[in-house]
Parts: C-alpha cells; structure tokens; sequence
C-alpha cells in the first residue's frame, strides 16, 4: 500500500518489474521522496499528478495498464525526467505548462488525441517522445527550444502543411513518420538533423534556397 508510507527520509521509492497491480494512489507519498520508479508492474485506473511531492526529480509509471487523463500542468519545478509510455492514457496533450526543469518527457504508445502546441516548452527539454497516438492537427515546429535534441512525432495522425526551417541548432533526430501529411514541398533550414519522413505522402525535401536535399540522414 503505497499510501500507506509514513518515512518522512524516503528518497527513492522504487517498486518496478514485479507483478503489483492494482491502482496508484499518490497524493500521500512522503514529501521527502525524488524518485518515483513504479515501472513495468500492471498496475490499472488513473492516476492524478496534481499533489505530488515538491522535490520529485524522475517519475517513472511505464509500461503498465494505466488509463483515463492526465493534468501536466502542475507539476513539481524540481521534475526532470517524466516517462509516462506505453499505458492506455488518452485525451488531449497540454505541454506549455511544463516544469522549467524537465529534461525528459516520454509519452509515447497511449491513446492521446487532439492537436498538440509546441511553442512553449521549457528551455530546459532535451527528450520529447509522443509516437504512436491519436495526435492530430499540423504540428508548429518553428518555435522549438535551442535545448531540444530529440523529438519523435511518428504514427499519429498529424497533417500539413509543415515547415522545418527553423528548427533548434542541437537537435540531433526528428520524426514525423507514419502521419497523414500531403505536401509537395517541405523547406528545411541549415543544419540538417536526422529526419524521418517515410510513411507521409511528400514530394520532395528542399533547402530554403530551393536546392533539393538528397542527404542520407534524411529518410522520407
């Protein structure tokens, strides 16, 4: 019974890869506690993230049968690492609210919908995963964090037009592969990351001076 923890100097409570099922009850969790490692267990119902502890650093609930929506808007400031994959959550996506010290939010193989705003992410995000939702929408890329290295839009049902002229200097991997998005030309800026287009219905990749790109760490 995780309410049930009364150590007032707990850091870390890890409780992942077993078979604990069951709901996640974390409004009561000690206050001392920085890491959240419940992963890998089959544990169902919702969860709510509004009360968590204020020092949490890494919040791990993957891979488990959670479901129902979540509020990323009040989260802990001191949160750096959030992963939340390959549950059952649905609903929308709100992301301009998030901690100014997240580095890492993996949301990837739920069942999320609707449009996604990306124009105000912490300068502080390294890692954004959201492939394989319901995503929907035409997904702004020209207001990404310079922090940025990696983001996977892949199998939703994001369409177009879209523009990658802008993207951060550092980042290292885009994709935007397996969505529904019908463009005969996508523009892209200096500094080509690795992209991933395959899977869309594009006619070419051009550079902003209308040079066709042929490089090999563009897939499409």
């Amino acid at each position: 019974n995780i309410s049930a923890l009364q150590a007032n100097r707990l850091s870390t409570l890890c409780l992942a890869a077993n078979m604990f099922d069951g709901p996640v009850e974390m409004s009561s969790l000690p206050r001392s506690v920085c890491k959240i490692l419940i992963q890998e267990n089959q544990h169902v119902g919702t969860i709510d993230l509004k009360n968590l502890p204020n020092v949490l650093e890494s919040l791990y609930l993957f891979d488990n049968f959670l479901c129902g929506t979540i509020n990323l808007t009040n989260l802990p400031h001191t949160l750096k690492d959030l992963r939340l994959h390959r549950n059952s959550f649905g609903g929308t996506l709100d992301l301009t609210q998030l901690p100014n010290s997240i580095e890492t939010v993996f949301l990837n193989n739920n069942k999320f919908e609707g449009p996604v705003l990306f124009s105000n992410l912490p300068e502080s995000i390294q890692f954004l995963q959201l492939q394989a939702n319901s995503l929907t929408g035409v997904p702004k890329l020209t207001a990404l964090p310079d922090s940025l290295l990696s983001i996977n839009l892949a199998g939703n049902h994001f369409k177009g037009p879209i523009s990658l002229v802008a993207l951060p200097k550092g980042l290292k991997s885009l994709s935007i592969a397996n969505n529904e998005i019908h463009q005969e030309r996508v523009v892209i800026g200096r500094g080509i990351p690795e992209i991933d287009l395959r899977g869309n219905s594009i006619g070419g990749v051009f550079t902003s001076t209308g040079r066709k790109v042929t490089s090999t760490k563009l897939l499409c």
